[in-house]
C-alpha cells in the first residue's frame, strides 16, 4: 500500500512539474516576441484616408523610431492643405496604447526618417541609396515628392488671381455658419473630413463620395469627373456655376491622381474647410481668407472641379 501511495505521489509530482514547465515555456515564448509595435500614419490627405504602415522589431527603422518616441516630445500637426506631419500610434505587449505626433517643419531629420520608414523591408545597407519609389510602400511618387519638398521647406503657393464680379452668396434658405468649435472637438475632429464639413453632416465615418449610394471610390484614379459624379449620386445638386438656388454652396478641388477636397460657403460671405482629420479653418494654403474660392490657393489641389448644391435630401457616409 505504501509502495502504491509513493508511486501516486511521484506521478502527481511529475504531472504538476509538467504543467509548471509548460506554463513557463508559454510565458517565455510570449516574451521572446514581446515588444512595442508602431503604426506610422502620414497625415497628408483631406478627403481620403491617410496612408499608414506598421513597424515591428523586424524593421530596420524599429530602433530609431523607438529611440525618437522615447526622447522627442510631441509637436502639433499642421493645418491647411497638404502635408500635416506624422501620427505614430503604439501598441505594447499587454495592450497598452499610446500616440505621438510630429508636426511639419519641426524636425527635418526625424520627419525624413519617418517618411522613409515605409520602406521597412529594405536592409540597413540599402536604406541610404534607396528611393521611396522602389521600396514597395503604398505611397505614390507624387505624394512622396510633395512631402519631401514640404519637409525641406520647399512650398509653392499659387498666386492670388484678381476677383471679378459681385460677391457670391448662399440662398436665403441656407443657414450654414462658420462655427469651428462645433467640429474641432474630441470625438469629432478625427472622425470627419472635408466631405462631412462641406455638406455640414457629422457622420463620424470619414465620409466618402458615393459610399452612401453603394459605389466605392477608386482611390487609384482620382479625377474631377469621377468625384463630382459620385457626389451627385449622393444627392448633391449639379451646378454650372456659383448659383446655389435653394441650396447651400460647396466647391470641389482635386489633387490629380491623389485626393479630393471640399470647401463650403458660410453666411458671412467667406469660404471655410476642414483639411482631413485636422481643424476647421477659414483660410487657404497661403493663410488668406477666401471670398473668391476660384482665386484661392489650394496647395496641391490644382484642379478646380466646380460647384455643388447641398440640399436637405442628401445622404453621405
Amino acid at each position: 500500500m505504501a509502495h502504491i501511495m509513493r508511486q501516486l505521489i511521484i506521478t502527481l509530482g511529475l504531472m504538476l512539474s509538467g504543467v509548471c514547465c509548460f506554463n513557463k515555456k508559454d510565458h517565455h515564448g510570449q516574451s521572446k516576441h514581446a515588444g512595442v509595435t508602431y503604426q506610422v500614419t502620414l497625415d497628408v490627405f483631406s478627403g481620403l484616408e491617410d496612408p499608414k504602415w506598421d513597424i515591428d522589431h523586424t524593421s530596420p527603422f524599429y530602433a530609431r523610431i523607438e529611440k525618437a518616441y522615447k526622447s522627442v516630445p510631441s509637436t502639433p500637426l499642421g493645418e491647411h492643405l497638404g502635408y500635416h506631419g506624422f501620427l505614430v500610434k503604439t501598441t505594447e505587449t499587454y495592450g497598452q496604447k499610446g500616440s505621438w505626433t510630429v508636426g511639419p517643419g519641426k524636425n527635418k531629420e526625424l520627419e525624413t526618417m519617418l517618411l522613409k520608414s515605409c520602406c521597412n523591408t529594405l536592409r540597413n545597407e540599402e536604406l541610404e541609396t534607396s528611393s521611396l519609389q522602389t521600396c514597395g510602400c503604398s505611397l505614390s511618387r507624387v505624394v512622396t515628392d510633395f512631402v519631401t519638398r514640404a519637409i525641406n521647406g520647399i512650398i509653392h503657393h499659387q498666386p492670388r488671381r484678381p476677383h471679378h464680379g459681385p460677391p457670391i452668396v448662399n440662398s436665403t434658405a441656407c443657414t450654414t455658419r462658420y462655427e469651428p468649435h462645433v467640429w474641432n472637438v474630441r470625438g469629432v475632429i478625427r472622425r470627419n473630413n472635408c466631405y462631412n464639413y462641406g455638406t455640414n453632416r457629422q457622420t463620424n465615418t470619414f465620409a466618402q463620395p458615393g459610399r452612401a449610394s453603394g459605389v466605392r471610390l477608386n482611390t487609384s484614379h482620382i479625377n474631377a469627373t469621377l468625384v463630382y459624379s459620385l457626389c451627385v449620386r449622393d444627392g448633391l445638386t449639379r451646378l454650372n456655376g456659383p448659383t446655389p438656388g435653394n441650396d447651400c454652396l460647396m466647391a470641389l478641388v482635386i489633387w490629380p491622381g491623389s485626393d479630393f477636397h471640399f470647401y463650403r460657403l458660410d453666411d458671412n460671405g467667406f469660404w471655410s474647410h476642414k483639411p482631413g482629420r485636422t481643424a476647421v479653418i477659414d483660410t487657404d494654403h497661403s493663410r488668406r481668407r477666401m471670398n473668391d474660392i476660384e482665386a484661392a490657393d489650394h496647395g496641391p489641389y490644382t484642379v478646380f472641379a466646380g460647384y455643388l448644391g447641398v440640399g436637405t435630401n442628401i445622404n453621405i457616409n
